[in-house]
């Protein structure tokens, strides 16, 4: 899922040569006057399409781009099929201290810091922490959830949302969301601040938030070093296929 003008049209062969589907869509951009945590969190509201795409199949994982698959995990089709959304409780550490997030993200207040964190499926908001990372979600594409989505951006107040589409996305499944066990949705930065859970031999995705490993000059790339490599370990051995 892509706007045209993301990629070159070698690019856009590249993935096509290795069996994916290109589904182009429409810009997608909510107007208001929003500060995001990052100025980039702007074009992810374009995420929401995914919910227009009822000819694919009645059931989706959606995943970002910059996540990579460490196993199959074919089996969240079967294991959540009677819900119509399911994503990971995400870490609001922020060991990092970054000033544009929430105030209340620290470690004392993390859910997984707290042992709120059980690999049962229900959901659990009792705190308001207690939040999902729209980075790999499980959902059902559904046209009338997608125009009951639109009534919500022209209803609610957008600013507060500055986690763009996630923050929507958790106002908008608050109530009704599923969770499922953080191996499926290996944020990195997990491997820092709660290295008790962070297992590689058990997790089916890292998802390689805020510096990319082809970011070669970023400075949050130091510190990653060994999952990073994980990410050049799969781009080598497709390009050595080629």
């Amino acid at each position: 899922m892509m706007t045209k003008d993301v990629c070159s049209d070698e690019a856009q062969q590249l993935i096509l040569n290795e069996g994916c589907s290109i589904r182009f869509i429409e810009d997608f951009y909510p107007t208001s006057e929003t500060v995001y945590s990052y100025p980039h969190f702007f074009h992810a509201w374009k995420k929401l399409r995914a919910f227009e795409m009822v000819d694919i199949c009645d059931k989706c994982v959606f995943l970002d781009a910059d996540i990579i698959l460490l196993q199959n995990m074919d089996e969240l089709f079967d294991l959540y099929d009677n819900i119509s959304f399911a994503a990971v409780q995400t870490c609001t550490c922020n060991l990092k201290k970054i000033s544009t997030f929430p105030e209340s993200w620290k470690p004392e207040n993390c859910p997984y810091t707290r042992e709120q964190y059980s690999n049962n499926t229900t959901h659990d908001n009792s705190h308001a922490n207690v939040i999902f990372n729209a980075g790999l979600f499980l959902f059902r594409p559904n046209l009338t959830i997608f125009q009951q989505m639109l009534e919500a951006l022209n209803t609610w107040d957008l600013t507060e949302f500055k986690f763009a589409e996630q923050d929507f996305l958790n106002k908008f499944y608050h109530d009704t969301w599923t969770r499922i066990p953080f191996i499926y949705h290996g944020i990195k930065v997990f491997s820092k601040s709660h290295p008790h859970l962070w297992d590689l031999s058990k997790l089916k995705t890292i998802h390689y938030v805020n510096a990319k490993p082809w970011q070669k000059s970023d400075e949050g790339n130091v510190e990653y070093e060994i999952i990073n490599r994980l990410w050049w370990e799969a781009y080598e051995w497709r390009s050595e296929k080629k």
